[in-house]
């Protein structure tokens, strides 16, 4: 997925984003057909990864299911598995990070990309997500330096270069966020992402002028990384715990099962 960081001043742009993300839409359905469309099409993907639990492509389309579904902790433990299965998959790594991120769970998001990124140096994808979160979790120096890397291994991206420059400002480098800016208008001059960052930087890098739709904080989710799960089991306890519901428990019944 393509980001890059959207800061721009209060008087000029109203409902400015950190990061920029897109998203497929989804055809409303009758809720009936829905219902039972989804319930055979979990089936098939269980009956999949049942057969071959080692099936990377299988157990990322029944997370990314139980992802739509409501249940992003059961997608994760499917994306654990996978990544334990298939231990060079980048794109089983980065679809976890990025479940774990959306859940506020940044700690766990970051240590999966720099685990992955220590026996891949060459993935330009995994440096510019881990970029990212190395930002948002206040590590603005690692976050810094994976940007840095990432634009090595791919030089011709605006995105990846607007992420190193939303770096920059955060450590109040505002000249070097600002040539970082124009680096990236210069790769793509239609960028609107580079020319608010760029206006930004000039008029003096205040982040607090910042903001999401609906008036939330520029930062989206990220704190400092910590080590996740060794085992898929490890994390069973905090999702059977009391007061769980009795779908969630039978879901994630079946997640274990199948591996």
């Amino acid at each position: 997925m393509r980001f890059g960081f959207l800061i721009a001043l209060a008087p000029l742009i109203t409902g400015a984003c950190a990061h920029l993300a897109v998203t497929a839409s989804v055809p409303a359905a009758p809720v009936a057909d829905s219902k039972a469309s989804g319930d055979l099409q979990a089936r098939i993907l269980r009956a999949r990864v049942e057969a071959n639990p080692s099936d990377t492509n299988a157990r990322m389309e029944l997370a990314r299911y139980y992802q739509r579904a409501g249940f992003p902790e059961i997608a994760a433990e499917h994306l654990r598995l996978a990544c334990e299965k298939d231990p060079e998959s980048s794109a089983a790594h980065i679809f976890l990070a990025k479940i774990l991120r959306a859940e506020k769970r940044p700690a766990e998001a970051a240590s999966v990309l720099r685990t992955f990124s220590e026996r891949h140096q060459d993935d330009g994808e995994v440096w510019a997500w881990l970029g990212v979160l190395e930002d948002e979790a206040g590590n603005l120096k690692a976050g810094e330096a994976a940007s840095r890397r990432a634009i090595a291994l791919e030089p011709n991206r605006d995105d990846l270069e607007n992420n190193l420059g939303y770096s920059l400002l955060e450590q109040g480098r505002k000249s070097e966020a600002a040539d970082a800016f124009r680096v990236a208008l210069g790769i793509n001059p239609k960028s609107a992402l580079a020319r608010n960052n760029l206006a930004m930087a000039l008029a003096g890098g205040n982040l607090a002028l910042v903001s999401q739709p609906g008036g939330q904080p520029a930062a989206i989710a990220a704190r400092k990384p910590a080590t996740h799960h060794a085992s898929p089991f490890a994390a069973v306890w905090h999702w059977l715990r009391p007061g769980s519901t009795n779908e969630k428990n039978k879901e994630m019944a079946t997640t274990f099962a199948s591996q």
